[in-house]
């Protein structure tokens, strides 16, 4: 079925996609997805694909419904979490990858061409690999351009990282030991990083960043216990 579509249009199509009041963050991308995953792209991606409306191709980074066929999978992106109390108790001595934990869940950017044009999500449905939902075509041109800025052949690893209790994206830069944050287009709305333009993107240290989200992120898990009451 087609998700909801918001007022600004990043549609995503969506068959089952849990809920998540989590901190998601990828693995390197490109890591190796399991083969039931990677066959379960392969599956879904034909059906995810037809089951977009004529009318809305461009809202997933396509321009007529022939490019659909021609349309491929590129390397995948591990998702994995954090709880979000263990964000509230970071200081500047915590190392990053310690909050790290793997989920089911994989993203795998969807080519037309050998140019990125959306993400496939897969997820574990009843103790199986299903291609789940296909978006976020805004989102798969931010990583693209993060990745060209900082490419993996000058020694540069990519992590995504979700902060949904502050509606936030974000790419883990990680060289020789030295480790950057690089907030993606929601991040530097919620951030307030006003002075950088749409598609131009700053690495900083995970104190600068890491601390400023701490409010939002309490902020947010306040409201929720708030409704829940």
């Amino acid at each position: 079925m087609i998700a909801k579509r918001s007022k600004r249009r990043m549609c995503a199509l969506i068959i089952c996609l849990p809920c998540l009041l989590i901190l998601l963050v990828s693995s390197v991308l490109g890591d190796t997805a399991p083969r039931e995953a990677v066959q379960a792209a392969k599956n879904g991606l034909g059906s995810l694909l037809r089951a977009i409306p004529p009318g809305d191709l461009r809202y997933y980074g396509f321009s007529v419904e022939g490019e659909l066929t021609q349309a491929t999978l590129g390397s995948p992106v591990r998702v994995s979490t954090i709880n979000p109390d263990r964000l509230l108790r970071y200081t500047e001595q915590t190392e990053l990858a310690s909050f790290l934990s793997p989920t089911q869940l994989w993203f795998f950017p969807v080519l037309y061409l050998g140019e990125v044009k959306t993400i496939l999500t897969v997820d574990t449905v009843n103790g199986k690999s299903k291609a789940v939902a296909i978006g976020s075509s805004r989102l798969a041109r931010q990583l693209k351009r993060v990745q060209d800025t900082w490419p993996e052949s000058e020694g540069y690893e990519h992590t995504f990282v979700r902060i949904y209790q502050a509606q936030s994206d974000f790419v883990v830069l990680s060289k020789e030991g030295t480790i950057g944050i690089v907030p993606l287009e929601s991040a530097k709305i919620a951030l307030r990083l006003e002075t950088l333009k749409e598609g131009t993107y700053e690495s900083y240290s995970p104190s600068d960043i890491l601390p400023r989200l701490i409010p939002i992120v309490r902020l947010n898990l306040e409201l929720h216990e708030t409704i829940e009451d």
